[in-house]
């Protein structure tokens, strides 16, 4: 099997928090959390460690405007996300067109869709909607979002923010997992105990049937 990349260029990088992935669930190793003021530099060290970006997409919920950017390399496994949250009463995150020319057009397309602003992109006409037009397609209402804690799949918290809610997800989903192995042993023990008690009661029914015959 292929050695997997080494993230280690990016230790210096300003990050709320640090989550380490299975890439077998989730097709992702590391993913960090990010303020908006601290995409840039994040996304210049990947650059400079020679990832390509495969997209850039956006989800809208509860907290706001979820914008996750992949990268990975042509010759080694391994995959970065990185998160950046933009409140919906303030849809603006720093392009990064200058760096991956590509993400032109992922912007664009998010912000035809979601109205989000991606400030310093070269080119931010609109991509697919008329010219114009104030429509957000994938925008939801606040009874439809969810919040990105909901979405989160599993992980691994290697440095997060004191107090962060993805510490309490991880207590949480900890509590979560004891509960329901909890439940599944006591679920267990009852059935051994009532598997017990049929045969013993079989024994019984089978021993005095024979005492009956014997006598």
């Amino acid at each position: 099997m292929a050695e997997r990349s080494d993230f280690s260029f990016l230790d210096e990088v300003e990050a709320t928090c640090r989550l380490a992935m299975d890439p077998v669930a989730t097709g992702i190793d590391l993913c960090l959390i990010l303020e908006r003021e601290a995409l840039t530099a994040a996304v210049e060290a990947i650059a400079g460690a020679e990832f390509f970006l495969e997209d850039v997409s956006v989800l809208d919920v509860t907290e706001g405007y979820d914008a996750r950017y992949h990268f990975r390399r042509y010759d080694t496994p391994g995959r970065i996300e990185l998160r950046v949250i933009a409140p919906h009463d303030d849809p603006h995150i720093p392009s990064i067109a200058g760096i991956y020319q590509g993400a032109e057009w992922h912007e664009r397309e998010s912000m035809d869709f979601y109205g989000v602003i991606f400030d310093g992109n070269p080119n931010p006409e609109r991509l697919l909607l008329i010219e114009g037009s104030t429509f957000k397609p994938l925008e939801k209402d606040d009874k439809s979002r969810k919040s990105y804690l909901d979405l989160m799949p599993e992980f691994t918290i290697t440095e997060c923010a004191e107090g962060h809610p993805l510490e309490e997800l991880v207590a949480k989903r900890k509590a979560e997992r004891e509960e329901a192995e909890r439940k599944a042993a006591e679920e267990a023990k009852k059935a051994e105990e009532e598997a017990a008690r049929k045969a013993a009661e079989e024994e019984a029914a089978k021993q005095s049937e024979e005492a009956g015959e014997a006598g």
